[in-house]
């Protein structure tokens, strides 16, 4: 082989020393944390890119399980949604588990802001697509009424997982798809493995004929909401009655579904605007369509 002059040779790379070097403050970069990610900037109303400046990571991501999410405030539940949607470098110290976004996006969903989780995890690096983000997002579909997209993403889990959340979503997306035979077998998985949730087999059976009780059923889960979309039923008033403050997003859901009985959409909507999941002006367009009689 040829030999190469010393003086041709490609001259080592500089090594480059963090610190202060002739007034000059150098440091290393590092390579992006996934967490950083949000949809708010300064210019739409975000905190900032140093929101977290001089945090120490373990205490923001304590902090923030502790956000509530019920919350009677529509200026505080404003500045929590702005808080968990900002881009943000993440604060000094090593992550914990689950990540501050995985953190972000549950808080959103306690709080019933489907809207807005969804506009995260959009932005959310692949990586973090977890099972746990996966449940967040299905629910945030039955809640939105995107039965198509929820039913998408629930069966692709079901392919890899065994959580009986799946199983129980493809109960219905099967049947949705007019698969009774694939639907009724996962309804029979799904009744081998669980014996103490009579609301779910109650609307399970509904939508293979079965004749249960459904006015005495529970306040729904986000993905019964979408058995009863599907049955064109609507819940009684006594369910919402037995909300109470939990669920925002379902008490959301309920009021802005043109299926569901007038009555039950009123105070339905009034107590989700309560908690802010519903805005002032959706709730006064659902007044709007209420039938008077001469």
């Amino acid at each position: 082989l040829p030999t190469v002059n010393e003086s041709q040779a490609p001259a080592p790379t500089p090594q480059i020393t963090e610190g202060n070097v002739g007034g000059v403050e150098i440091s290393a970069l590092r390579a992006p944390d996934p967490s950083s990610v949000g949809v708010l900037a300064d210019a739409d109303g975000g905190f900032g890119l140093d929101m977290w400046k001089g945090s120490r990571r373990a205490t923001v991501e304590r902090l923030v399980r502790l956000l509530p999410a019920v919350n009677r405030s529509a200026t505080m539940q404003s500045l929590m949604q702005r808080l968990l949607l900002t881009s943000a470098l993440v604060p000094d110290g090593p992550a914990g588990t689950p990540s501050l976004a995985h953190l972000r996006i549950e808080r959103l969903a306690a709080a019933g802001a489907s809207d807005a989780l969804m506009r995260l995890v959009r932005v959310t690096p692949a990586a973090l697509h977890d099972e746990a983000l996966s449940r967040h997002v299905a629910d945030a579909h039955w809640q939105l009424g995107e039965d198509n997209e929820g039913c998408a993403r629930g069966l692709r889990m079901l392919r890899g997982s065994d959580d009986l959340y799946w199983l129980m979503a493809s109960i219905l997306c099967h049947a949705r798809a007019g698969e009774r035979a694939q639907s009724a077998l996962a309804l029979s998985l799904w009744r081998e493995q669980v014996s103490d949730n009579p609301a779910f087999l109650a609307l399970a059976e509904a939508m293979h004929g079965g004749d249960g009780a459904l006015d005495a059923l529970p306040f729904p889960a986000p993905l019964e909401l979408a058995f009863w979309r599907h049955l064109k039923r609507s819940p009684p008033l006594s369910v919402v009655d037995r909300a109470g403050d939990k669920a925002p997003g379902v008490l959301a859901a309920l009021a802005l579904d043109p299926g569901v009985n007038i009555d039950v959409r009123i105070v339905a909507g009034e107590r989700a605007e309560a908690l802010g999941a519903l805005s002032t002006i959706q709730l006064a367009r659902i007044y709007a369509g209420v039938p008077f009689t001469d």
